[in-house]
């Protein structure tokens, strides 16, 4: 009876097994994995609708779930409500937050404005706004703010430095990170307080100037990540003539609506558009025949392009390296005066490189011997099976052989992650003969004992 019990629940173990493979394997679909690292934000607090007036779930209308059109899922949004930069690095040392940026391709850091925002002059300054027009509190509240900004964007830099460390050392495949700055968070009930944001956030006195640029424009550099300017984008949602954002959740919330949250997965989208796959395209001008140059048009999806070159035969990246390198390409074309095989070479300012290998032979050689003409032409043999080629004469009676269109051959990508499709096959069909074998031998064993006991 021992013997059945086991080979039962083995089986049951088997298929629960297999069931729970299976919703792994469905679930990463091919598709690429963002991880999404934040405060409220990327949390998606208040956001409407919901039936979660409290708060206590992630809103799937957050930016991070908005990202792509298809192409990524997100791994894990790691985020909470008042999350300061200290505390957001604090939760990234858990296990479960390390594995999930370990598998990540990209990677969302929105991160800082509760450094801010829980100061308590700002907080005395939000909870009555015309304290700021106040001749006697208002320049007090900003004398202490302003002694403490150098403070905040000091902890600030520290902690953005140390979470993209730990990311770099946790996934070494190389993610790409896209890094937020901090947008204007005073509109609409609270736009008295909008000149005191600008000049927080984009410079200028009071307190000091470009906490964005001081701290995420210099980060960005130093750590070479992608910024997305959150700033920028909210301020053209900004009415300065009603103080009104169409970005903001109304009267008095700093956190973004879902317009708002579509516009900072819209920035997501076009830095990942501009550093995504290289793309490299060599067309001629013409494929008919001709007695030459023919041009060569280039054409690439690269933002900013660090070379652009090319040269005579079948090449590799190593050929284009050291002082002399290929030819520069100019204005995206090339001439090239004869029949053979060519390679282009294209590396951006991210060190993504791609490689393109393609023939022209649609140049015509002057084989003509000097005085010859078409009456010295032989004649063909009759009977020979070997039809002659046609000719290309003036009135256009033979038609030239088609001319094939350049073939791309062998492409490369440096400084990123190769995006291959994960590897879904599992051992399944194994465990599952292997429990019906153990299921036979317990039913065997158990018609054998029975026999022996009658």
């Amino acid at each position: 009876m021992k013997f059945k019990r086991f080979s039962i629940v083995f089986a049951l173990m088997l298929v629960l097994s297999t069931l729970f493979s299976s919703f792994v394997s469905a679930e990463s679909n091919g598709k690429l994995n963002l991880v999404a690292l934040g405060d409220s934000i990327t949390y998606g607090w208040n956001l409407e609708p919901t039936t979660d007036p409290n708060n206590q779930q992630q809103h799937k209308g957050a930016f991070p779930y908005l990202v792509g059109t298809g192409e990524y899922v997100v791994g894990k949004n790691i985020s909470g409500g008042g999350w300061t930069s200290e505390k957001l690095l604090e939760e990234l040392q858990k296990p479960e937050n390390l594995a999930a940026i370990k598998n990540a391709d990209v990677i969302t850091l929105n991160i800082g404005s509760n450094d801010f925002l829980q100061d308590d002059a700002v907080k005395a300054i939000r909870s009555n706004p015309a304290l700021v027009a106040d001749p006697v509190i208002g320049p007090q509240l900003l004398g202490e703010l302003q002694a403490k900004i150098p403070v905040i964007s000091g902890t600030l830099s520290i902690s953005l430095g140390k979470i993209i460390d730990l990311i770099r050392k946790t996934n070494e495949n190389n993610p790409t990170i896209i890094l937020y700055n901090i947008y204007n968070p005073f509109a609409n009930g609270l736009a008295l307080l909008h000149p005191l944001g600008d000049s927080l956030l984009a410079g200028g006195q009071p307190p000091v100037p470009g906490v964005n640029t001081a701290v995420y424009g210099r980060i960005a550099l130093e750590k070479n990540v992608l910024l997305a300017d959150a700033f920028a984008a909210f301020a053209q949602g900004y009415n300065n003539s009603t103080g009104e954002s169409e970005y903001l959740i109304p009267p008095t919330d700093v956190h973004p609506n879902a317009k708002g949250q579509q516009v900072l997965a819209g920035l997501a989208n076009g830095i990942l558009a501009q550093v995504g796959p290289l793309s490299l395209e060599v067309t001629p001008a013409t494929t008919e025949q001709t007695e030459g140059p023919v041009t060569i048009n280039v054409k690439t999806n690269a933002a900013e392009i660090a070379k652009l070159e090319w040269l005579q035969g079948e090449k590799t990246e190593e050929d284009f390296y050291g002082e002399q390198g290929g030819n520069p390409i100019t204005d995206n074309k090339f001439d090239i005066t004869e029949n053979g095989k060519y390679t282009v070479y294209l590396m951006d300012r991210r060190e993504k490189s791609k490689l393109v290998v393609f023939e022209v032979t649609n140049i015509k050689k002057d084989t003509n011997i000097p005085g010859d003409d078409d009456n010295n032409k032989p004649t063909p043999t009759p009977g020979d099976n070997d039809k002659p080629t046609p000719t290309p004469v003036d009135n256009g009676s033979a038609q030239p052989a088609p001319v094939p269109s350049p073939t791309p051959a062998s492409t490369t990508n440096k400084g990123g992650r190769n995006r291959t499709l994960p590897n879904t096959a599992t051992s399944m069909y194994n465990y599952l003969a292997l429990g019906g074998i153990l299921i036979l031998a317990g039913g065997a064993a158990l018609v054998k004992r029975r026999k022996q006991t009658l």
